[in-house]
């Protein structure tokens, strides 16, 4: 984690907390009731929780498909990119949940209308979202809970790990874009740094101080990993689809030995949260990525 998410003790004499997060301290006076958040993980954190939020921020007009069931009748505050504050402000809300990447330049307007919280989850790794997960648990007095959900989640985890062979070569991992082109996840990324908690290597490493960053075909052929993970939306043109006409693609070790798997953008690059990180364990081990099993 990137900075220490840790919530004060109770303030004598009142039910008061502080809340130690990206961009300072905020007193919280009462358990939230209202609650808006900002971006998908912490949606997914308020669910696993037990808590339906009053508003969300979503993408392309819809929610996470595996969010929209538990979502119903829930306002939408505009998107995580550009959340609409007045929107917002019509809510009433107790606390609002903001992301530090995205949300910064607004935090100052975010707290005049309700006591805001700002965490990484945008830029975070697998680590971040644990922490943020802990800190709502908190917030809202339901430690036991979330304690009890990690815990099935670690379970998930180590089930998943077991199919990990030892023997794997290193991965990449890619989010593709027709707008953005194809951008890898790094060590420090939030899907980089879950491959490396399930026990395959990622090759490719921060620069620059960023932990996701654009990458061309030339990139992929000096590194040539043993394994490619592309994330894409379903009917959308990617490089990609220029890419497998040229054969620098096809001279690639994991296309040659048919290790290459394409997953759901939506939910492995947008999702984060503890619900879609078990999601993701399912498909990692049907896919075979894990076990290096050839991709079907």
């Amino acid at each position: 984690m990137r900075f220490p998410l840790t919530v004060l003790l109770m303030l004598s004499g009142a039910q008061a907390i502080g809340v130690k997060h990206d961009l300072g301290t905020t007193e919280i006076d009462k358990t939230p009731k209202r609650i808006v958040t900002l971006e998908h993980s912490f949606t997914d954190a308020l669910i696993q929780l037990g808590v339906k939020p009053v508003g969300v921020a979503q993408e392309g007009g819809k929610n996470l498909a595996y969010l929209d069931p538990f979502l119903k009748n829930v306002q939408v505050v505009g998107t995580r990119a550009q959340p609409n504050l007045e929107k917002i402000m019509a809510l009433k809300p107790d606390l609002i949940i903001a992301d530090t990447e995205r949300h910064k330049a607004i935090y100052g307007q975010l707290s005049k209308i309700a006591p805001t919280v700002v965490l990484n989850s945008y830029r975070g790794d697998y680590n971040d979202i644990l922490g943020q997960f802990k800190t709502i648990g908190q917030i809202l007095g339901k430690e036991q809970k979330a304690q009890s959900v990690l815990a099935d989640h670690n379970r998930m985890l180590n089930k998943a790990r077991a199919y990990t062979s030892k023997k794997a070569g290193p991965l990449m991992v890619m989010v593709l874009s027709s707008q953005a082109g194809v951008t890898v996840h790094s060590t420090e990324s939030f899907i980089g740094s879950l491959f490396q908690k399930m026990g395959r290597v990622n090759a490719a490493k921060p620069q620059k101080g960023e932990s996701q960053y654009t990458v061309t075909l030339e990139n992929l052929v000096a590194t040539n990993a043993d394994t490619l993970v592309f994330l894409k939306t379903e009917g959308e043109t990617t490089p990609l689809d220029g890419w497998k006409k040229d054969p620098l693609y096809q001279s690639l070790k994991a296309v040659k030995n048919n290790r290459v798997y394409v997953f759901d953008r939506d939910l492995w690059s947008k999702a984060r949260g503890i619900k879609g990180m078990n999601l993701m364990f399912s498909q990692m081990i049907s896919s075979g990525v894990l076990a290096d099993r050839a991709a079907k």
